[in-house]
């Protein structure tokens, strides 16, 4: 369930704070005493699930090779999350004692072998309070894609653990009401910057209208920015607002100022520029670089702005939802005739899928079914040239929902290819090594027997050369 910004960010430090305090008056946070609660909190204060136990099973069983009992510390079957828990001393990169030597990465991954392949796990989290590492699970190496999140850092990178409640048939629908609504409180603004130029006797020009536009599209970037980690910190734009939103005139020569910011590389800026300035990134593309016209800001309309970035979390927006109503709410035609339509994903796969998808979907699902390493690898590269060579048209496209949900489907069709590639690159790795190391290893003889002929040449009286047979010996 969705939860006020604003709360959540209170929820969220006052979690960290209170898991880091137990640390500090008990020396360390015990798995066993802290571990079901720990996580329930998490899910609970962090990401406004009211029953987090739907989400999460407590020691689960599984057996093993030798159909021993073990128990996974925590499992979420919902997004098919393993979580090794451990106390706050430990070292998570280090082997422990009593687990044979295993690393508490290792261990997680022990279990996941013994599981079921339905419920085998897309993440491995492992968690030592302090400190939070992330697997994923479906690349070709999960520990190069290792994510640490430490606990301090929790306010900034909690979306970085969205994955733990996410589901994807919950998520569209989630995704439909969040961009409806979101969609509408852009409308709103809109409407009262309209608004401005006829309370004060201005008849509004096409220029005028593009200008907005432009304020728009600025002010939807910067919110979904924030809350999609692309900012420097969470809720950075939504504290800009909230410090100059009391005085709208200020806030409005602050927000033209800070449009400069963003168009300025961090080298070419003041360096006596107000501080909460200078912490925005520049950015780049061309998006803050026009000079635009933004009228006299209401009180209502800063209120409304604020209630925006803070209530909304604009990283779960559809781009295809909110896409089209966004243009409904900056076409004036539209507009005038009660536009804000949008055509749903699902109409959208009813034209994509049979008109070209399920046949791209097909013929990969044929390439990876080849059991030659070879010709996989070949089929692969080629089905990548095939899709990067389609070319697509949209006659009356709109805001492009179609052509956004196209290229999107085409993405995930490239990523499965890439995995395809990277095993077989990875089993040619592995070949090479081998080749590599038997090379290594015949030099590595040859050497032994040239020092044994040598040596039973000047000191015939010495065992050394016992011990070398031993060791080619050996070696062979």
């Amino acid at each position: 369930m969705a939860q006020n910004r604003k709360r959540q960010q209170e929820n969220i430090k006052e979690f960290v704070k209170y898991y880091l305090d137990i640390d500090q008056s008990d020396q360390r946070i015990q798995e066993k005493k802290y571990d079901q609660s720990f996580w329930r909190d998490l899910i609970q204060y962090i990401f406004g699930e009211a029953n987090p136990d739907r989400f999460l099973q407590f020691q689960k069983e599984i057996k093993d090779q030798n159909n021993t009992t073990k128990w996974i510390d925590i499992y979420i079957p919902k997004t098919r999350v393993i979580i090794e828990q451990k106390s706050s001393e430990i070292d998570l990169n280090k082997p422990q004692q009593g687990h044979d030597h295993k690393t508490p990465y290792e261990q997680a991954l022990e279990y996941q072998n013994y599981l079921p392949t339905t419920e085998k796990a897309k993440w491995i989290v492992v968690s030592n309070f302090k400190e939070i590492h992330i697997y994923n699970m479906d690349t070709v190496q999960p520990l190069d894609t290792k994510v640490v999140i430490k606990l301090e850092e929790l306010p900034k990178r909690y979306l970085e653990l969205k994955f733990l409640i996410d589901n994807t048939a919950e998520r569209i629908i989630h995704e439909k009401e969040i961009s409806i609504q979101a969609g509408k409180t852009i409308g709103q603004i809109y409407d009262l910057l309209i608004k401005e130029y006829t309370n004060h006797g201005f008849e509004i020009s096409e220029d005028d209208f593009k200008h907005l536009n432009i304020l728009a599209v600025r002010l939807v970037f910067l919110m979904y920015a924030e809350d999609a980690g692309m900012l420097k910190e969470a809720q950075q734009f939504g504290n800009f607002i909230r410090k100059y939103h009391n005085d709208p005139s200020v806030f409005r020569s602050k927000l033209i100022e800070l449009f400069t910011i963003l168009n300025t590389s961090k080298e070419s800026r003041d360096i006596w520029l107000d501080p909460i300035l200078k912490e925005f990134e520049y950015i780049n593309g061309g998006l803050f670089k026009e000079n635009i016209t933004i009228p006299t800001l209401s009180q209502e309309t800063v209120d409304l702005l604020l209630e925006a970035s803070e209530g909304t979390d604009w990283s779960d927006i559809s781009p295809t939802i909110f896409g089209a109503i966004f243009e409904s709410t900056l076409n004036p035609i539209t507009r005038r005739s009660g536009g804000m339509h949008y055509t749903s994903l699902e109409n959208i796969h009813k034209v994509i899928d049979p008109l070209f998808l399920n046949n791209l979907k097909n013929e990969l699902s044929e390439i990876k079914n080849y059991k030659q390493q070879s010709i996989r690898q070949r089929k692969a590269q080629a089905f990548q040239d095939k899709i990067a060579s389609l070319k697509f048209l949209d006659p009356a496209c709109g805001s492009g929902n179609f052509l956004t949900e196209t290229y999107i489907e085409l993405r995930k069709l490239e990523n499965e290819v890439l995995i395809v590639n990277a095993i077989n690159n990875c089993v040619i790795t592995k070949i090479m090594i081998c080749f590599c190391w038997r090379y290594i290893l015949c030099v590595f003889v040859n050497l032994l027997m040239t020092l044994k002929n040598c040596l039973n040449k000047v000191l015939k009286s010495l065992k050394i050369t016992q011990i070398i047979n031993s060791l080619i010996e050996y070696l062979w």
